[in-house]
C-alpha cells in the first residue's frame, strides 16, 4: 500500500469517532522479481503467494509495519476480483452496504475522498 502512513493518520484521527479501518492483503502488486522496485528503494517488498500459507506469511509481514488489522484475500483473489483491488482500492462500508468507492490505486486513490466522504455524510 503507498500510502500506508496515511492510511494509519486517517484510521488514528477517525478511529475516535466509531470508525474502523482495516487492510485487505491481496496478491502483491510489485512482487520480488519483477524489477519493479530495487532492493533498497524502502518499499515494503515480498515474493508473490502461490498457496494461502504464503499469502498468510505475506501478511504477517505487512501486519508487523503497522497496528491497522490485516485480513487476508483468498489465494485466488475472489476479494480482489470482487472489489477491484488491485493493487489497492479504499471503500467505505456503512451498514453492511458499500458507501463510498474509491478509484484504483495508485493514480485514483485518493486518502481524501474518504476524508471528504466521512466529514460530508
Amino acid at each position: 500500500m503507498a500510502a500506508l502512513g496515511e492510511y494509519e493518520t486517517l484510521a488514528d484521527k477517525y478511529s475516535r469517532r466509531g470508525i474502523h479501518f482495516i487492510l485487505i492483503y491481496v496478491e502483491e502488486a510489485h512482487a520480488i522479481g519483477t524489477g519493479d522496485f530495487l532492493a533498497d528503494s524502502g518499499y515494503l517488498q515480498m515474493k508473490q503467494s502461490t498457496t494461502i500459507e504464503e499469502r498468510l506469511c505475506n501478511a504477517t509481514v505487512l501486519k508487523e509495519h503497522t497496528k491497522i488489522p490485516v485480513y487476508v484475500d483468498t489465494i485466488d483473489n475472489q476479494g480482489e476480483n470482487v472489489y477491484g483491488a488491485h493493487p489497492e482500492r479504499l471503500y467505505v462500508i456503512k451498514d453492511g452496504v458499500i458507501a463510498m468507492k474509491g478509484g484504483e490505486g495508485p493514480i485514483k486513490y485518493s486518502i481524501e475522498d474518504v476524508v471528504d466522504w466521512i466529514e460530508n455524510k
